[in-house]
């Protein structure tokens, strides 16, 4: 009796311990499962200078950007997307596609649409970046730019979860809103509201982003229209958070589409205390934010470390995750 008495116990033991194993992995699992069925994702729009849903409910886009598509697109996988969802919380993503004369849209667009539905099929707002930096002036590849929208607009014109943001950094002396990035804008714009009629457009301002209020002062005549602001926490301080809420204070809506940990070369120190002021400012004013950026370049902006070799794809990206992610992840789940 003692005997079997024991080795009872042993099972029962081993059930107990099995199933303590399955519920972890069903938990784990199930959040995944959660995080990936949250209820259906509308159409956004603009009122009264929010980003809002169907309902009128404020919502807060929450993201990460790819680096340059063009070189980092095997890393935007399935899994991977599922690790930041879960690890991160974001409900966004944004593709950088890098804009120069070597880019060929017909070469990639196979991989792009394959990256945008997996994407959907996740459940995320998903922006399309016009990643204009290096030549700053948006109207050099306008052309370009027109051919691009039509192709992806057609495509998605059914898809509430797809947002186009039209030029991501305008710069130059001569870049001035009213006499070069607002006249770009009111060419595109028609070219994806053809298409899309309802979909939110994502416009940059003047200085990389950073001079939103020349838009404020004469904004663009659609609607559901949100202008850009990127800061970069080493560099940009309380100077761009006045100019932010002056802007916002005249009822245009801004997403901070870019965002970095360093300053604004996008390498060297993380700022963990002027990061998180500015996550708290943006809070506090309904206004949402795309980290940049997932990718295993050298530089202290990029979440994970060049260790990182996508060809072997772990399921758990932890172990290469840099100081910048962690502060992101930090902040992005401060509340949770």
């Amino acid at each position: 009796m003692n005997k079997l008495a024991f080795f009872i116990k042993i099972i029962i033991l081993a059930i107990v311990v099995a199933g303590v194993l399955m519920a972890k992995v069903f938990i784990m699992d199930d959040y995944v499962k959660y995080t990936l069925k949250k209820e259906k994702i509308s159409y956004l729009k603009v009122e009264d200078g929010k980003i809002v849903d169907e309902n009128n409910k404020y919502v807060q886009l929450k993201g990460i950007s790819s680096h340059g598509y063009q070189w980092f697109s095997n890393l935007l996988t399935e899994n991977n997307f599922k690790y930041l969802i879960t690890k991160f919380d974001i409900n966004t993503f944004r593709i950088a596609v890098y804009v120069n004369d070597e880019l060929d849209f017909n070469n990639m667009k196979e991989d792009l649409y394959n990256t945008i539905d997996t994407l959907t099929k996740l459940n995320l707002y998903v922006i399309v970046d016009w990643h204009i930096l290096e030549n700053g002036n948006p109207m050099v590849y306008k052309e370009k730019a027109k051919i691009f929208f039509d192709e992806i607009s057609k495509k998605y014109k059914d898809s509430p979860n797809i947002i186009y943001e039209i030029c991501n950094e305008p710069n130059g002396s001569y870049v001035t809103w009213n006499e070069i990035i607002r006249p770009y804008a009111e060419e595109i714009i028609p070219v994806i509201r053809n298409n899309s009629p309802k979909s939110i457009i994502v416009v940059g301002t003047p200085s990389y982003s950073k001079n939103i209020e020349k838009a404020a002062e004469n904004p663009l005549n659609f609607e559901n229209i949100v202008y850009s602001v990127h800061f970069y926490a080493g560099s940009d301080g309380d100077y761009l958070r006045i100019n932010i809420k002056n802007a916002k204070d005249k009822k245009i809506a801004i997403l901070v589409t870019e965002w970095g940990t360093t300053n604004e070369t996008g390498d060297g120190d993380v700022y963990e205390e002027n990061s998180k002021k500015w996550i708290d400012f943006l809070d506090e004013n309904n206004i949402g934010y795309i980290n940049w950026s997932f990718c295993n370049k050298q530089e202290g902006s990029a979440l994970l470390l060049p260790e990182y070799n996508s060809e072997e794809e772990p399921k758990n990206l932890d172990k290469f995750l840099t100081e910048s992610a962690k502060i992101v992840e930090k902040l992005y789940t401060k509340n949770n």
